[in-house]
Parts: C-alpha cells; structure tokens; sequence
C-alpha cells in the first residue's frame, strides 16, 4: 500500500509521473522525487480553506524499461485500486495491488522495478 503522505508521497508521486502517456525515458531517468501534502485548516468563523505545501528532495528514480511501464499500465487498470482517505487535517492518496497468494511473486517484480513500495501478505492474499 502507498500513500501519498509523508515520506512515501515522494515515491507515490513518481508513480504517478510514471502513469502518463508520452513520458520520455530521458524524464523518467533524470526525475527529481517530491511530493505535495494537503491539508485542511478551519478558521475561527468556521471557514475552511485546503493549504499546499510542496517538498523537493534528491533521490535520483532508478532506470525504468518502457515495455515495463506500459505492462505496469494495463496490470494497475485490471488489477490496481486507487482511494483517497481523509483523517483529521489531511488526505492520504492510496495505490495498492492486492492478489492472489500464488501471485506473490509479481509483486515482489513490481516492488524490485519500480524500486519502492511493500508487499505484504494476509491469509490467501498479498497487497503491494
């Protein structure tokens, strides 16, 4: 499971990146990681208003294969879930892959290219 919060955002914004059609292989080497944390805050008239604040750090993205991006594609629209999780003050973005157990090995694939996330596992399940 990612989240788009704290310091796994960075990672999930990059999937992200990767998501969109027509990036370059030159963009997808050379990316620099970020991330952009919302949140919400009420004042004393009982106004809310969403703040954004937006994180640059230096983790370089690890080369990616282009056929790899494009089978990741279609395998997220048939097997991925995306969710928005609101706690308190803040959102959280979601993006998980949850499979069979046989299947564990392909998200240890997808955890080993795409060089981030966890792989958990819970009865017959596993979760990316």
């Amino acid at each position: 499971m990612l989240f788009f919060k704290s310091i796994q955002a960075s990672s999930a914004l990059r999937l992200q990146y990767l998501l969109k059609p027509g990036v370059s292989y030159n963009e997808v080497t050379n990316m620099r990681s970020f991330y952009t944390k919302y949140e919400r805050e009420t004042s004393m008239n009982g106004n809310s208003t969403i703040s954004k604040s937006t994180k640059f750090d230096s983790l370089e993205l690890k080369s990616i294969n282009y056929d790899f991006i494009e089978w990741f594609r279609g395998f997220t629209d048939a097997d991925g879930n995306f969710s928005i999780k609101r706690d308190h003050n803040s959102f959280a973005f979601i993006f998980r892959i949850k499979l069979h157990i046989d299947d564990l090995n392909v998200l240890y694939f997808l955890k080993e290219n795409l060089n981030m996330g966890n792989v958990r596992t819970f009865d017959s399940n596993c979760v990316f």
